[in-house]
């Protein structure tokens, strides 16, 4: 529900309160859509369990509990809706999310606040705290004339704006902020004075999906999930291909662990090599410091252990796994400490 649909409904409620009759408070509570209906009702009962406290005969903690499943289960129930998600320093991306508050805020990382800068039924939904927080400036504001205004900080949708909820962007819409939002921009303080500058965005890394399949058809994110699970079987293919093409002559080449670490980077090549190795806890072939690495990555038995089982790589000797995750351990080691020397060195 947009901010400004909030505001308007938090008036009604009041100017129903205080002249307060059954048959006024029907009316107008059976005029309001579905979800808002919902809302109000929380707000009564929560009202009632706060002045009737003293004669409850269950828990207040429960009742509020069980509106709070009862929101959540309804929100569960909702349409996905498309949006465009812009992160500071990356190029925006479509993503299909749950258009329900919790959703939002995990998108955002904050309590959202919703801005409408434009004349397209649109709205930005931002966290409102973002510019407190210190997170880092992402995208200007610029008035018809082209000069900057405000500016955004951190992550911030694009949402089309129905007649009472946000919805999805039409192809249109998608398209049209898609291409304002292309290029990051850069913000440099010079002389008291902000210049912002296009920029290269960073190297864009999908991240692993940390949960089941279930949890990501039941909170709006099968998108990411299956994202994720594509990048999963690419890079178990890559691994079995960099341990065939770099075994010559009884000796494994660390080349292929570098250009798979290259490939796919060394989060997501890390949860593959740790996701075989725990399906293989009892290979002796697998050395036991291993098996202690892989143990804090992925826990055996877990549900994502079972339900990432597909990707574990069984087309490679696993002796050569074994070597393959030592070079690659080896490998982001030796990373990891040239990037702390040249932390230091520019302190």
């Amino acid at each position: 529900m947009n901010k400004r649909r909030i505001a308007d409904l938090a008036q009604e409620w009041n100017e129903v309160i205080e002249r307060l009759n059954y048959d006024d408070f029907q009316a107008w509570f059976l005029l309001l859509p579905e979800k808002e209906r919902l809302i109000v009702a929380e707000k009564l009962v929560a009202a009632i369990i706060y002045f009737c406290r003293d004669y409850l005969t269950v828990p207040q903690d429960e009742l509020i509990w069980e509106m709070e499943e009862t929101m959540e289960e309804f929100e569960m129930n909702q349409e996905p809706i498309r949006v465009l998600v812009v992160e500071p320093q990356k190029y925006p991306y479509e993503k299909e999310i749950v258009p329900g508050l919790e959703s939002l805020q995990r998108e955002v990382g904050g309590s959202i606040e919703a801005i409408y800068p434009f004349p397209e039924p649109v709205a930005i939904v931002l966290d409102e705290e973002g510019k407190l927080k210190g997170k880092p400036r992402n995208r200007v504001l610029r008035d018809e004339d082209g000069a900057i205004y405000d500016f955004l900080s951190g992550t911030f949708l694009v949402v089309g704006l129905g007649d009472e909820d946000f919805t999805s962007l039409t192809p249109e819409l998608m398209e049209q902020f898609s291409r304002k939002y292309r290029t990051p921009e850069m913000f440099l303080n010079l002389g008291g004075a902000i210049i912002v500058l296009p920029m290269e965005p960073k190297e864009q890394e999908i991240s692993v999906y940390p949960h089941t399949a279930r949890y990501a058809a039941e909170h709006g994110e099968l998108a990411q999930y299956q994202e994720s699970a594509r990048q999963n079987l690419a890079c178990t293919k890559a691994i079995e291909q960099a341990i065939q093409d770099n075994y010559v002559d009884h000796h494994l080449d660390p080349a292929g662990a570098k250009a798979v670490l290259k490939e796919f980077g060394k989060e997501r090549v890390q949860f593959i090599l740790a996701l075989t190795i725990q399906h293989k806890q009892k290979d002796g072939r697998i050395s036991p410091g291993n098996k202690e690495w892989a143990s804090k990555i992925m826990t055996q038995g877990s549900e994502l252990y079972q339900d990432t089982a597909q990707f574990a790589v069984n087309q490679a000797h696993p002796g050569l796994i074994d070597l393959f995750t030592s070079q690659t351990r080896t490998i982001i080691a030796q990373q990891n400490l040239a990037k702390q020397k040249n932390q230091e060195r520019e302190r």
